[in-house]
């Protein structure tokens, strides 16, 4: 038989040892959330946004952090041109990435709002459309020669939204049974 402090040994072990792993990986995690494109830790970075956005039910949820997530890719854009030297190729890479969130999340919040006429769902779209599009002006000279062409791309993503300016809720009933029409005014 093992003596009872042999067993009680093992168990401390076991705890401590699950502790330090939680703890490494909770470190790695808040390590992961400043990193850059071309860092180790940005691929758990954005597989982290990634299980977020998945773990959000509601459509309107969804569509914020696919938002808040498109808006963190112009951040590293910004960060990687401050200082002048930033990789094109990262750039231009976190560019088109943006351009693909922001087009998705507008395609879940348009989804959202014509399915329930909830107009926090248009509101957060065109309050987001106005802070990036400042933004993108804002990096038109800081980014790099190579990376324009990713830049007019991510300009784009605009053009395929709709008019948000012009949206109205007016009236009507919605799947949801709420009462709403939206017009293109």
């Amino acid at each position: 038989t093992v003596p009872t402090s042999g067993r009680r040994e093992r168990r401390l072990a076991a705890v401590v040892g699950g502790f330090a792993i939680v703890s490494a990986t909770a470190s790695m995690s808040v390590a992961a959330q400043s990193s850059l494109p071309g860092d180790t830790l940005y691929p758990l970075k954005r597989a982290i946004e990634s299980a977020q956005t998945g773990l959000e039910r509601a459509p309107e949820q969804r569509g914020a952090a696919m938002l808040d997530h498109a808006s963190g890719r112009l951040d590293e854009v910004a960060a990687l041109t401050r200082d002048g030297s930033g990789d094109a190729r990262a750039i231009s890479d976190t560019l088109h990435d943006f351009a693909e969130q922001a087009d998705a999340a507008s395609l879940v919040l348009t989804d959202d709002f014509e399915a329930t006429g909830r107009e926090e769902s248009i509101s957060d779209l065109r309050e987001f459309a106005s802070e990036s599009r400042t933004v993108l002006e804002g990096l038109e000279s800081a980014v790099p020669a190579d990376a324009r062409p990713s830049l007019v791309e991510a300009g784009r993503v605009y053009a395929a939204m709709p008019p948000l300016h012009r949206i109205e809720v007016t009236g009507g009933r919605g799947r949801a049974g709420k009462e709403y029409l939206y017009t293109y005014t």
